[in-house]
């Protein structure tokens, strides 16, 4: 039995075009948008290149930054004056008992730190790196009565070796001789090693200075400690609230400092234009959250914690990183305006576009980001923008006069670049709105597009298109 079924003839209404070119319109403009919107999202493509590129000299910068803060001591956190307690208790373990040392940290009752901060810019190739000199005075008052009840009970105080220590982040940037005065008294100073027998006591990287006193348990009055210390660092320095309260102030003459840490200051003042800046905080015991005895392990640990510091934040300029990337967030939508235009370009002057056009066109918009990264390593990110933008404006306007064989589209695609690139400009100005003005920009775009579409036979080459 034959199968040939030839001859059949097809049912009307589902006869299959012979030429693809009766259903899909050669001159579709349907097509052709949905065409220009996939070129669109290609052109994501060399952004995320570009974007490797900003990653990459990101890395670059911060390795040079590195390189020298580290030269001038880095980061720094000081600790002003505490008292380091050694002692001895029995530890029994099964049917036997031993002896076990240990250590704990006792802060002042009150104590302040007074900071001067004396900046400089070095600088490494084209990065720059804010250093400083400081200068710091404490004065702290300790309750040595606190000293046998901070200890348990059946402990041994090792009285002829109580310390008095300061600590700094690198002690290698110290720039003159700490100086330690108890009672008045000036007191020799040194590098603190661990008490006798005490393991573990300091796990942290940190360089603690001091002395060894005795006799402070036959003392009644308060004992009065002051101590100074001055080193160098580099772009941040942080201080910890060493005593049960503490007031820190701190000034400077850099002009725009950042405020880090887990306090509000009380009190600023700082006006910019080369008057530097001066602030004052008040950590009352309460808000330090820190015991006024801790084990000597975990006390310095819990002192240099960022939430647990005062810390001063010397900020140069934006990156210009950091504003690139953020432009280039916004890349997908601003080709997608420019593809736009282009598209309505078309349908106004009936001249056609090669696909290959917009994609010069695309990637002319994703070598201007990397012009803005390369100018804004030298200039700054402002005129690096604006640089970029003018020319890449340039570009495209002109190159649009050759498409669509008129100056006046060229004139046109002169305005609406223009505006174009003062729209990313503004977002990039205006962090807390660029989500709103996007959106609005977004959907004035597309209401435009369909105003100018309206009359369009989508499916065909017959158009009518608003001027």
């Amino acid at each position: 039995m034959s199968s040939d079924t030839s001859d059949v003839p097809e049912p009307e209404g589902f006869r299959t075009p012979t030429n693809l070119r009766g259903l899909l319109p050669q001159r579709s403009f349907g097509l052709k948008l949905l065409l220009v919107c996939a070129l669109a999202l290609l052109m994501a493509i060399p952004a995320l290149f570009v974007y490797t590129v900003v990653y990459d000299r990101s890395s670059r910068a911060e390795t040079a930054t590195r390189a020298v803060s580290e030269r001038y001591g880095g980061q720094q956190t000081a600790i002003g004056p505490v008292l380091i307690v050694p002692y001895s208790q029995p530890v029994t373990e099964g049917i036997r008992t031993k002896t076990e040392r240990n250590a704990l940290v006792l802060y002042p009752e009150t104590g302040s730190a007074v900071t001067t901060l004396a900046t400089e810019v070095k600088t490494s190739g084209i990065h720059e790196v804010p250093i400083y000199a400081a200068d710091i005075a404490f004065d702290a008052s300790f309750q040595t009565s606190r000293i046998t009840d901070s200890v348990p009970a059946e402990a041994t105080i090792d009285w002829n070796d109580i310390r008095l220590l300061v600590g700094l982040s690198d002690s290698r940037s110290v720039r003159k001789p700490t100086e330690i005065k108890v009672s008045g008294q000036d007191m020799p100073v040194e590098p603190m090693s661990a008490p006798s027998g005490v393991e573990n006591w300091n796990r942290t990287s940190m360089t603690l200075l001091g002395t060894t006193l005795s006799g402070l348990d036959n003392r009644a009055t308060p004992l009065k400690v002051s101590a100074a210390l001055s080193f160098s660092g580099a772009e941040r320095i942080a201080l910890s609230p060493f005593a049960r309260t503490t007031t820190v102030s701190v000034s400077g003459d850099w002009d725009d400092p950042k405020f880090e840490g887990g306090f509000q200051q009380a009190a600023y003042e700082g006006g910019g234009d080369g008057e530097g800046f001066a602030a004052t905080w008040t950590i009352p015991y309460e808000a330090r959250g820190i015991p006024g005895y801790q084990n000597a392990a975990q006390a310095f640990f819990s002192m240099q914690g960022h939430e647990n510091t005062v810390s001063i934040r010397l900020i140069n300029t934006a990156s210009p990183y950091q504003s690139v990337q953020r432009a280039l967030k916004y890349a997908l939508m601003f080709i997608g305006f420019v593809f736009l235009a282009y598209f309505l370009f078309e349908i106004v002057s009936q001249k056609r576009a090669h696909p290959a056009q917009y994609v010069l066109v695309g990637l002319a918009q994703s070598v201007f980001y990397l012009l803005l990264l390369a100018l804004a390593e030298q200039t700054g990110f402002d005129v690096a923008f604006w640089v970029a933008a003018a020319m890449t404006i340039t570009l495209t306007s002109g190159y649009a006069t050759s498409v669509f064989r008129s100056r006046m589209y060229g004139y046109r695609a002169l305005g609406i670049f223009t505006a174009v690139y003062t729209l990313i400009y503004v977002l990039m100005r205006i962090e807390d709105f660029a989500l709103l003005v996007g959106a609005f920009a977004s959907f004035i775009a597309i209401g435009f597009t369909m105003y100018m579409t309206r009359n369009i036979d989508w499916y065909g080459g017959n158009r009518q298109a608003t001027t």
